[in-house]
């Protein structure tokens, strides 16, 4: 960063991102925001009003950065309650078989899903009502976009960079 002002352009993904760097002191004249982009049909003009409630889909790698745990304890505690809600998370990656493993030890196997790649990311988030992101860090989070252009409601960590931006 000591060199900073030296570049002719310095790309950032966030408008807090932008921000924080110019309360280091840095003028940020050299700063453009880069913007992620959706695949073409990626955004729902009208999103289907016939959505079950409690049906939620997360877009994740399965890595412990994400904090897929979370959702999946909050679909326990829900049960718990007595809400009806479930919880698919789309996506692979070496958290597996520790998710898995509290998908079990929480008795979760009849509302969390875990079906790995998918082809069909779109549709999913068509139906679903709503969507999770609880990561301790993004960037420009492409999955929140994606849910919230299928029309589903963001429930998200509020973390530095990304998901405040989006939304």
């Amino acid at each position: 960063m000591r060199n900073f002002d030296r570049f002719d352009i310095v790309g950032v993904q966030t408008q807090q991102q932008a921000d924080a760097i110019r309360a280091l002191g840095f003028s940020g004249d050299n700063i453009r925001l880069l913007t992620g982009e959706l695949p073409q049909g990626s955004i729902v003009a009208d999103p289907a009003m016939g959505r079950e409630m409690g049906n939620a889909v997360m877009v994740s790698n399965l890595i412990d950065l994400k904090r897929i745990e979370h959702p999946i304890r909050a679909i326990a505690k829900l049960r718990d309650r007595g809400i009806a809600v479930s919880l698919t998370v789309l996506g692979e990656g070496p958290a597996r078989p520790k998710l898995e493993a509290l998908v079990d030890e929480l008795d979760l196997s009849d509302r969390v899903k875990l079906p790995g790649y998918v082809d069909d990311v779109h549709e999913r988030l068509e139906s679903a009502s709503f969507s999770t992101l609880t990561s301790t860090s993004e960037g420009l989070p492409l999955s929140l976009l994606e849910a919230m252009g299928a029309g589903c409601v963001p429930i998200v960590y509020d973390i530095t960079y990304g998901p405040r931006d989006v939304i």
